[in-house]
């Protein structure tokens, strides 16, 4: 059910089982789930930061937050009663996250019925949040039978599917039938390139790693609609391609996309943005989470909030010597040649930001063989990753037009 290591326990959780008396400390208690709590949104947090990797997240908030949810469990019944119980209805969605993943844990019948209960009967935010914990916890049986949209989405015509007014499902279709290797799919990810919602977000991504040069040329245009800017910079990056990393250089001049735009840009050429090519104004990274300011659950935004802002002067200079190393009818990624079978091993170093482009792409080239849950537990996550080893020398590298079915 996704718990820590019971090698890990805290002390206070050793403590709690080694008394004689077994009287619980209620104040011990009300600290766990207040950590649980703030720890839980950090964790979130942290699966969108530009500066952390697998590892780091896995060693930093994520083992905490184990932690101090294996204590409310090994508490047993009267916490759960006193404690947890009561956390479903907190006016803080947090607590209502942290209390779920706990009763899940505990594997008992009151505490998962009581989450499945929040589930059907809660206030929306609840019911949020007792999906996340279920997703994560919950087990295979209940995650597919609460969280799993796919069977639904099965059950729909695939071009109804595909022109859905419901945004949501239109993403969903575009990617099931990509995985599945249906060329409708592909023809409705060109047609719905300039759509202002989620699915035409995911469009422009997927154009972005699986398009040609044509795709990559009508996603430059798209720089030009000020609304979809930030977007278009964004999938840009995952192009791997020069032309769309030297699309990204003007924009650096701009102080509303700089940040975005040097992402972009250096995760294409492989530029690492530090000293000089930082600008005078400092960034958002430096204000994030140190490891040592993790370990005390810096409260402070990930995201695009927390990016590098470059001197674009100076990384115009840079790019005018490095360009003549580059061939531009190759795709890079990090400055390097692309290669599906390196897809598997990037997203066990590359920031955590990035990571789910990757994971789709790879879902989509190994046709869903290797789907990795980029928003799970970094021990699932692992297994994943090491379980796909054997399976990315068989990766499709080709623009996703030259493989697709009818």
């Amino acid at each position: 059910m996704g718990r820590a290591d019971p090698a890990i326990r805290p002390p206070e959780a050793r403590s709690l089982l080694g008394r004689p008396d077994r009287t619980l400390r209620w104040d011990v208690l009300e600290a766990h789930l207040d950590e649980a709590a703030f720890l839980a949104t950090q964790w979130e947090r942290a699966l969108v930061c530009p500066s952390r990797d697998l590892q780091r997240v896995k060693e930093g908030v994520e083992q905490r937050l184990h932690l101090h949810l294996e204590a409310l469990v090994v508490a047993g019944s009267k916490a759960a009663e006193r404690l947890l119980l009561p956390a479903l209805t907190h006016e803080d969605p947090e607590y209502i996250r942290a209390a779920c993943m706990a009763l899940l844990r505990s594997g008992t019948e009151v505490g998962v019925d009581s989450v499945l209960r929040t589930l059907t009967q809660g206030e929306q935010d609840a019911r949020k949040e007792a999906q996340r914990a279920l997703a994560l916890d919950g087990g295979p049986a209940l995650r597919r039978e609460y969280c799993d949209s796919e069977q639904e989405l099965r059950a729909v015509e695939p071009r109804e599917a595909l022109h859905s007014p419901d945004p949501a499902v239109r993403e969903a279709a575009l990617v099931l039938g990509l995985v599945r290797g249906q060329r409708i799919a592909w023809q409705a990810c060109q047609q719905q390139l300039d759509a202002r919602d989620a699915a035409g977000s995911t469009a422009r991504l997927l154009l972005a790693v699986g398009g040609d040069d044509k795709d990559i040329e009508r996603l430059k245009s798209l720089l030009q609609v000020s609304n979809l800017r930030a977007d278009v910079l964004w999938a840009l990056g995952f192009s791997g391609r020069l032309s769309a990393a030297e699309a990204c250089l003007p924009w650096m001049h701009d102080k509303a996309f700089a940040s975005i735009a040097a992402e972009a840009f250096c995760s294409i050429v492989g530029l690492k943005l530090e000293g000089p090519l930082v600008s005078e104004e400092g960034s958002g990274d430096e204000g994030f989470m140190s490891p040592e300011e993790d370990l005390d659950g810096d409260p402070r935004p990930g995201g695009e909030a927390a990016l590098i802002a470059p001197h674009p002067e100076a990384v115009e200079s840079w790019w005018a010597r490095a360009r003549k190393g580059f061939n531009p009818a190759e795709r890079y990624f990090g400055g390097a040649p692309f290669s599906a079978s390196g897809l598997v091993p990037a997203l066990l170093s590359i920031p955590m930001r990035r990571r789910p482009p990757l994971a789709l792409e790879l879902l989509i080239r190994s046709q869903g063989r290797i789907a990795v849950e980029v928003r799970s537990w970094t021990h699932v996550q692992w297994e994943q990753l090491h379980a796909a080893q054997g399976e990315s020398g068989r990766l499709k590298a080709q623009p996703f037009a030259a493989w697709l079915g009818g």
